[in-house]
Parts: structure tokens; C-alpha cells; sequence
């Protein structure tokens, strides 16, 4: 054990037994940290069985009040959040819910949070939906929003790649509501958030997001056409001689993404070889270039500006 591991530990158990000379309840508990119940608190090992479990891997919390960091006697995102802000700002940050180790119920809701709505966005838990009138849509689902579901359809799949894709770069129709398409939570619906969602679908490297704003940032202008090195929208000899000068003559590079663009071939490399594909295709009637779709689906987490998202 780390000695940061055992000062912690040994925080927790003069916190708690300052609790309970104070007169708690033995049916209050405190909410360490020690999701994955190893005997250590607030570990990374902790953190990512947190995320897992939240994300609905199928994972046991062996003592669930453990992994109720903000106190509010339920397990979801917000733990997730507040679990990732210690490692930024340390013990200070849990003063807010009640210091640490933070005080909570024995028994939390364990459904991975809930939420519902009816004319408002509301973070409730799932008999308080009922109250209101409104209906549980799962954890911390606000105004309808399931980001992920860009065609809403009601189910996540490569149904919701290909409308994404066509939004951006075929003139498709938006995503509606246009949360729905924010995949990864930053507020903007754009290539990532393709990318994120095929990662999720494909390797379950990322979490489904529990929510974005209202009213994302919609579009960008690049344009998705592997082959295009020169980037005038159109696949012709004029980008195997752009790639030529590229390789030989230290010209200018792929754009507008520095992989995909200039990827002729889909070998997520840019070289002389697709130089040679291109003049292939263009005078010899030989394959097509990769189609932007097909890219991403063979190389899902990969971003096409060639670099490996490592979202876990």
C-alpha cells in the first residue's frame, strides 16, 4: 500500500469515528472511495470500476454507499465526475458534500442514477419521476437528449454513424434534438463525435455520455473523402500528382485531415502507395478509393488526422 493510500485510509477512519462520537446514525454510512472494495480508497483501480459500472458493464459494487462520492444516495455520473475531479484537485474537492469521507445513506440507489422529465430538466430517481408524472428515461437523461441516437430513433447503432456523416458532409438532415448528436459531450456535433460513437460501438472503448448542453455548436466545413489530398472536393489525377509531390518533394501534406484525406487505399497510412492507387483508379479502372464510412468503421478510436484516441 502507498503511503498516500494509507493517509487516506487512516483520514477515513479518524473521520468516521469523529462521526460517530458525534452521534450519527448506524444507519448513516461514509461513501471513501473504495468502489471496487480492495481495502484502498480513491485508486485509479477504483475510478475505472466506477466508470465501468456506470456504463453498464454488468459489475457488482460490493459496498454501494462506497461509490456515492456526492452524497445524494444514488450511484451515477456525477460520482463518475466527482471521482475524476479528486484526481485534479485532491480531498478539497469533496467539501462541498459534506467533506471526506463524504456522508451519505447505506442503501443508494444503484440503478446507475435516474432521472425523468415532464415540462422541466430534472435530475430525480426513478419514484420521484412517478410523483411528477414524467417517465424514467435512465441515468441522468435530461430533456429528452440520448446522445449517441443521432437519427433518434430510439436505438443506438451504425444507423446513427451513417446519419451523422451524411449531416456532416452530405448536407443530410441535423440531428433532432441536436444533443443527440453532441456523442462525445463537448458541446458540438463534428467528426469526433463520429468517431467516439464508432469507438463505442465497435471496441466499447468509451461510455455512452450522460448528457450534453441544450443547444450544441452544429457542423464543421472539412470535408471526409479519403483520396482527396488535395481537398478541391473531387478524386483525380491532380491528387496522385499532389501526393507525389508530397512523398518525393516535400510538398504540402493531405488535407484537410492529415491521414484520411491522403488515404487512398484505407492502410491508415499515407505513402507513395496511394499515389499509385489513385493513378490505378483514375486511368486503369481499378477500385475506388475507401469511402469515408468505410474508413472510420475499420478504424474505429482512430481519428482520421492519424492518431489513436485513448478514451479509457
Amino acid at each position: 500500500m502507498s503511503y498516500k493510500s494509507i493517509t487516506v485510509l487512516a483520514g477515513f477512519l479518524f473521520v468516521l469515528s469523529l462521526g460517530f462520537a458525534a452521534g450519527v446514525s448506524a444507519q448513516d454510512c461514509y461513501a471513501a472511495g473504495d468502489v471496487n472494495n480492495d481495502g484502498i480508497v480513491l485508486t485509479v483501480t477504483d475510478y475505472v470500476y466506477l466508470v465501468r459500472y456506470v456504463a453498464g458493464e454488468g459489475l457488482d459494487l460490493p459496498v454501494p454507499y462506497q461509490a456515492d462520492l456526492n452524497g445524494d444516495c444514488m450511484v451515477d455520473y456525477l460520482d463518475v465526475e466527482v471521482y475524476a475531479s479528486y484526481f485534479e484537485g485532491g480531498l478539497g474537492i469533496f467539501g462541498p458534500y459534506g467533506g471526506f469521507p463524504v456522508p451519505t445513506c447505506c442503501d443508494p440507489d444503484t440503478t446507475l442514477g435516474a432521472s425523468c422529465f415532464d415540462t422541466a430538466c430534472v435530475r430525480l430517481n426513478p419514484v420521484n419521476c412517478q410523483l411528477l408524472g414524467g417517465d424514467y428515461h435512465g441515468d441522468y437523461t435530461l430533456c429528452d437528449q440520448n446522445p449517441g441516437d443521432a437519427n433518434n430513433d430510439g436505438i443506438m447503432n451504425v444507423g446513427d454513424v451513417v446519419y451523422l456523416l451524411n449531416y456532416l458532409y452530405k448536407d443530410g438532415p441535423a440531428p433532432s434534438p441536436a444533443a443527440n448528436g453532441d456523442v462525445n459531450g463537448d458541446c458540438a456535433v463534428n467528426i469526433d463525435d463520429v468517431i467516439y460513437l464508432t469507438c463505442l460501438l465497435q471496441e466499447k472503448r468509451t461510455y455512452p455520455v450522460a448528457c450534453t448542453c441544450t443547444d450544441p455548436e452544429m457542423g464543421e466545413s472539412r470535408n471526409c473523402l479519403p483520396g482527396d489530398a488535395n481537398d478541391d472536393l473531387t478524386i483525380n489525377v491532380g491528387d496522385a500528382v499532389y501526393m507525389i509531390n508530397y512523398v518525393f518533394a516535400g510538398g504540402m501534406g493531405p488535407g484537410p485531415f492529415t491521414v484520411l484525406s491522403g488515404d487512398a487505399n484505407g492502410d491508415r497510412e499515407v505513402n507513395v502507395a496511394d499515389a499509385v492507387y489513385l493513378i490505378n483508379f483514375v486511368f486503369n479502372g481499378g477500385p475506388e478509393p475507401v469511402t469515408c464510412m468505410g474508413w472510420i468503421m475499420d478504424f474505429p478510436c482512430w481519428h482520421p488526422d492519424g492518431y489513436l484516441i485513448d478514451y479509457y
